[in-house]
């Protein structure tokens, strides 16, 4: 054997294991320097931003919309339960609350076991290098990568505790079906927070950042519990649990309760929820998407749901009163059509005499019955239906695709039917596969909300069975319905079409359309700040001007006829001598003051008759006027925008309704012009509530605590600017009423109200059907039409196809409100209205519906523009035409940007 040494000097092999032995140390030093420059600041990380969607909440704080591209919920470190911090050591990192950020014997582990298996379930990267590459590092794969993941491991340990790091890593990990952490991936895979996890569902979640897609228990349950009880075994091995423990959870099954909408939102509410974002987009860019902001608005889920089905009720009816117009298809896959509205598409198996059969899209068969479909007469165009139908041969044929509604259960019931006969058929929308913690989160697309899942059903064939099926049909018309508080402005509800999948434009906020008779009673408020009266006699008898022979819709002339009645049976002829007497132009700069754009506004006499354009948001904002007592609000929908981390970033300050506030004797001459902040008064905005005798008089209180309408208002409020007299906000109040109790509004007499007032509208042809209405604390408006515009039908008036709707979402929405009316003199605390109070009718005179336009008011001459002023209504008119006291206020935008 050789010698390593002799004569005194160094064996040449000797030197060179010396050598290397210093030159690899001296090199990984030299490449740290080479690489150190280069490494981001630490304290960047602390405050580096996480990707959070943008959250909407409705004014009861329930989720009702997720906007970006990732799904993430951070969480603190006491917010992760001990078991689930232990299930992620067992599946990624065991040593480390010991290691420095490198541990070698885990790499070396990794390595033995993916050459034993041919493919490791440990992972050779830590925790903190697996930090250090998601927030700081690209996905390549280099060695140069590989060794700044390591050297800033290492810097990550010396500026960090293990705390911190656990944290920033199981808040930035992505686990598959869009979800970022481990709150979002709690979310999305069982709809639960954190603390409510069971041992195998964290287990399961751990196992998801080696291979998001690969252990996806969505896309792949069997290789999902494979790792899963993998991890479970490991903990067990390393102490974090016990046998008993073991043995609960490794025959788990997955119980997921999961669906494609990763978002699983509280509520959908989803034309709300596109509103907030069109407006913090336009308000901050496309990065608010990903800022985290939580955006909580003024519209409660309730009222928000009420009015939803108010909608969908109303022009169901509508539909379904002229007829059924067919299958959708009988070519098209039946997979391209999409459920709308708990409305199902099935294809048409078998006809019977008095049934028929269709199937779903997975195979499940249903029967829909007689008396399904006995309702289905066929359509032949909106004024012409069939016969009624005999046997299901005339309604529906073999391979027709149509659409089916199940009775008394939701669409979320019925798809855990579909998913329980079809589990393996279940599709996603995940990212492609990941195969180990080096492939690159891809970016995601955003899912089509739908309801959150519904308690468990029987969900046997037998059950299925029972299931009773109505042959229905999307609508071809659309409707909406908006509603706000009178008060300050405060929207409660929007429903801008009958469903955001079928059409998300918003009907409510952009559908510009002629209100018909809405517009009556603005021309009418005129008339009563210059000198009329609601006893005024008005001429309902015929006028020309020009070309232009404006007609009633019945065809018929009244006579004289006072200004009340006149307005609450909507006689055209007078709304035009109305006009004629107070001026074209007063009328246009008046109907300004309540919202109304001049641009959209006919210089004609034609306005009388609702010739002009408006939005439903806009005649809403009219129509508070008359409910508050005369003042001018402004609608919105935002209340506060918070920062993830709850700071207020913006609180609205809406202009708010003081009645009490002006002059105590004198309040027709109150200045209001400047909205300048106010203390309130402790009586202010508290409508009187009303109690009926046995007579049928009312009896005027005050309104007690409970009313929404008592509540304080804020110090320094900004002040809602007035534009009628108190006195004509009162008259008009009730003339409006007798629309309802007297005229073409008496079908809204089933609510059984006294305190509610409104007006029908209905354009040329029937082309739109509205109804408006109020009461002292609540407004609604809702529409009815064609987004072409086309006739409705020729008995479609408003008072048919609006009011309806209108109906069902105020009888709802203030079922718990006390009854109450408008103050006459909001000034006076001796004032009392119960003088003016109009006793309910115990038998229905008819009236003829009478609001429509008729006649060329869209194509008017124009000659009639050339009309002097001088040219009165009748000798009727008032010999004295005073100034009105309302300020002018200036037009806006129909909804202004909330900030």
């Amino acid at each position: 054997m050789k010698k390593l040494s002799c004569a005194g000097r160094i064996h040449p092999l000797f030197a060179l294991l010396l050598v290397l032995l210093l030159a690899l140390p001296i090199g990984f030093y030299g490449l740290y320097l080479f690489i150190a420059p280069s490494l981001p600041d630490i304290a960047q990380l602390k405050s580096a931003p996480v990707a959070i969607p943008l959250q909407v909440y409705s004014k009861d704080n329930k989720l009702i919309g997720e906007f970006g591209e990732k799904i993430s919920r951070p969480v603190t470190y006491d917010e992760i339960p001990p078991l689930m911090v232990n299930a992620f050591l067992a599946a990624e990192d065991s040593s480390f609350f010991t290691h420095n950020g490198v541990s070698f014997k885990g790499l070396g582990r990794a390595v033995t076991e993916a050459m034993q298996s041919g493919s490791g379930q440990s992972g050779g990267s830590t925790i903190t290098m697996q930090v250090a590459k998601n927030f700081y590092l690209s996905p390549e794969r280099t060695l140069k990568r590989k060794l700044t993941e390591i050297f800033l491991a290492r810097k990550i340990e010396q500026n960090l505790n293990k705390q911190e790091i656990f944290t920033l890593y199981v808040n930035k990990i992505f686990l598959g079906q869009h979800a970022y952490g481990i709150a979002a991936a709690a979310k999305v895979y069982y709809h639960k927070p954190l603390k409510d996890l069971t041992i195998a569902e964290m287990a399961m979640i751990a196992g998801l950042p080696k291979a998001p897609t690969k252990y996806n228990p969505v896309n792949d349950p069997d290789r999902a519990i494979e790792r899963r009880n993998w991890i479970i075994g490991r903990m067990l091995q390393l102490g974090f649990i016990n046998q008993a423990q073991y043995q609960e959870n490794i025959n788990a099954p997955l119980a997921l309760n999961y669906s494609a909408n990763t978002k699983r939102l509280d509520v959908d509410m989803p034309y709300v929820a596109e509103m907030v974002r069109s407006a913090m987009v336009e308000e901050f860019g496309e990065d608010v998407l990903n800022s985290g902001y939580r955006v909580y608005t003024t519209i409660p889920s309730d009222r928000q749901k009420m009015a939803e089905d108010a909608v969908h009720k109303g022009l169901e009816a509508y539909d379904h009163r002229h007829g059924w117009r067919g299958a959708e298809s009988n070519a098209k896959p039946l997979a391209d059509h999409y459920v709308i509205n708990n409305m199902w598409p099935v294809q048409v198996t078998k006809v019977s005499k008095q049934s028929f059969d269709a199937v779903f899209s997975n195979g499940l068969t249903i029967t829909v019955p007689w008396s399904g479909m006995s309702w289905a007469r066929k359509y032949y165009s909106t004024d012409r239906v069939g016969g009624a139908p005999s046997n299901a041969s005339e309604i529906v044929h073999v391979n027709d695709i149509i659409r089916v509604r199940p009775s008394d259960l939701t669409a979320d019931q019925i798809q855990q039917y579909l998913n329980a006969q079809n589990k393996s058929s279940a599709k996603t929308n995940d990212p492609a596969d990941a195969a180990d913690l080096d492939d690159p989160a891809p970016d995601a697309t955003k899912a089509k909300t739908e309801e959150p899942s519904q308690p468990k059903l029987d969900l046997s064939k037998a059950a299925w069975s029972r299931i009773n099926w109505t042959l229905t049909q999307i609508p071809a018309a659309e409707a909406q319905l908006v509603s706000l508080d009178p008060n300050d402005g405060a929207i409660q509800a929007v429903v801008g079409g009958y469903d955001f999948a079928k059409s998300n434009f918003n009907r409510s906020m952009q559908g510009w359309r002629q209100p018909g008779s809405n517009i009556k009673p603005f021309i009418y408020s005129l008339a009563l700040e210059r000198g009329f009266t609601p006893y005024s006699i008005i001429n309902d008898a015929p006028l020309q001007v020009g070309n232009w022979r404006p007609q009633n819709s019945d065809g018929k002339f009244m006579g004289p006829i006072t200004l009340r009645r006149a307005l609450y049976l909507s006689r055209n002829l007078v709304s035009v001598r109305l006009l004629q007497a107070v001026g074209i132009n007063k009328a246009v700069e008046h109907l300004t003051h309540f919202g109304f754009m001049e641009d959209k506004l006919p210089k004609n006499l034609a306005l009388a008759l609702g010739a002009a354009q408006a939005l439903p948001i806009q005649v809403a904002t009219g129509y508070a006027a008359f409910a508050n007592g005369g003042y001018r609000i402004q609608p919105y929908f935002i209340e506060r925008v918070e920062s993830f981390k709850g700071d207020v970033l913006f609180k609205a300050d809406p202009v708010r309704v003081c009645r009490s506030c002006d002059a105590a004797n004198n309040p027709d001459q109150q200045d209001l012009s400047d909205a300048s902040s106010v203390q309130p008064d402790a009586s202010s905005a508290a409508p009187t509530v009303l109690t009926s005798n046995p007579d049928g008089s009312i009896n005027s209180t005050d309104n007690p605590a409970s009313s929404p309408a008592t509540t304080p208002l804020p110090a320094n409020y900004r002040r809602a600017e007035r534009v009628l007299t108190a006195k004509t906000a009162y008259d008009m109040a009730s003339i409006l009423r007798d629309v309802i109790q007297h005229g073409t509004g008496y079908a809204a007499m089933k609510l059984g109200r006294n305190d509610i007032g409104g007006k029908t509208g209905t354009t040329n042809d029937a082309k739109d059907a509205w109804f408006s209405g109020f009461n002292p604390t609540l407004v609604a408006v809702a529409w009815v039409g064609f987004d072409q515009p086309r006739t409705l039908g020729r008995k479609e008036f408003g008072g048919v196809a609006a009011l309806p709707i209108w109906s069902e979402y105020m009888a709802k929405a203030l079922a718990n409100t006390p009854e109450s009316w408008i103050d006459k003199d909001p000034g006076n605390p001796n004032s009392s209205n119960a003088s003016g109070a109009i006793k309910p009718r115990k038998k229905k005179v008819i009236d003829t519906e009478s609001d429509s336009t008729t006649d060329s008011t869209s194509t008017t001459s124009d000659s009639i523009a050339d009309l002097v002023e001088s040219k009165t209504a009748e000798s009727t008119a008032p010999k004295h035409t005073p100034q009105p006291s309302s300020t002018k206020v200036s037009p806006s935008t129909p909804l202004e940007s909330p900030f």
